[in-house]
């Protein structure tokens, strides 16, 4: 087997992405950043440097191929990863070209197509794959902007305890991986919601509730896009923000359950 080589931020933003959605922001940046290599048929014609030229309602060039859900797009983040992608899937030589694309304009073409995208296939760098909606806003750059924060609480639900051994692990730890890298975090809980999973009709519905002072609108829209990558197949997800200026709330919230992620100097005040 292949050793794995990085040949850029992308390549190394998708390992971090296979061992923890944490990393997923990393991965929508370095998919707005620079260029994105195609593969497209290969014609004697075609000269070294020849620019392929796309056109409104001409019909997309790029080498697609089907799975068990459509047809995706193949990508790759490096010409070397296309080369590699192609000698490992032992494609016959002359058969594609490699061409480059700056990577906005690759995702809004794609995504505008409605086709999914599959990066770095037969690859030594993980396999990911793009559903169109989300090319599109990363091109247009609305998975980046942030919502406001309201300064009031957003959850106003009754919740159930949970035990710390049914916890959606798959959530639980690439949350902790981000609520830690910033100190704006300071605690965090995780509850069962007895209504949604009743509403949505399902077995579980689980409810983050998170302490953040100071609000930061940026740094709580990337934890919403690990939350959103995290998506739990024991039920469905809801989180919220607790109101940072209502002390008693927060006295009963630690009262009531231990919290799974609690800033070390938040930890010291609230045992003094």
């Amino acid at each position: 087997m292949e050793d794995f080589i990085p040949t850029n931020d992308l390549d190394r933003a998708l390992v971090a992405a296979r061992r923890s959605p944490s990393a997923i922001p990393e991965v929508y940046r370095q998919l707005s950043q620079g260029e994105l290599f195609l593969l497209i048929p290969h014609h004697p014609e075609f000269e070294e440097g020849d620019a392929v030229q796309i056109q409104n309602g001409m019909e997309m060039p790029f080498l697609r191929q089907a799975d068990s859900l459509g047809e995706v797009v193949l990508i790759f983040s490096s010409e070397e990863r296309a080369q590699e992608g192609m000698r490992r899937g032992k494609v016959p030589p002359n058969k594609y070209r490699i061409v480059s694309m700056e990577a906005l304009q690759a995702m809004e073409v794609i995504g505008k197509v409605g086709l999914r995208a599959l990066i770095n296939k037969s690859c030594t760098t993980p396999q990911f794959t793009i559903p169109p909606e989300l090319m599109c806003d990363i091109a247009s750059g609305e998975v980046f902007k942030a919502q406001p924060i309201s300064g009031k609480p957003e959850v106003e639900v009754a919740l159930q305890l949970l035990d710390p051994a049914d916890y959606p692990t798959n959530l639980v730890q690439p949350v902790f991986e981000v609520l830690r890298q910033y100190r704006n975090f300071r605690a965090a809980w995780i509850f069962r919601n007895e209504q949604a999973a009743t509403e949505a009709g399902l077995e579980n519905a689980f409810q983050l509730l998170i302490l953040m002072d100071p609000p930061d609108e940026a740094i709580y829209h990337e934890l919403n896009l690990v939350i959103a990558a995290s998506t739990s197949n024991q039920g469905i997800i809801l989180h919220g923000l607790v109101d940072k200026d209502d002390p008693v709330y927060i006295t009963e919230l630690f009262r009531q359950a231990e919290p799974f992620y609690l800033a070390a100097d938040f930890a010291k005040t609230k045992s003094e």
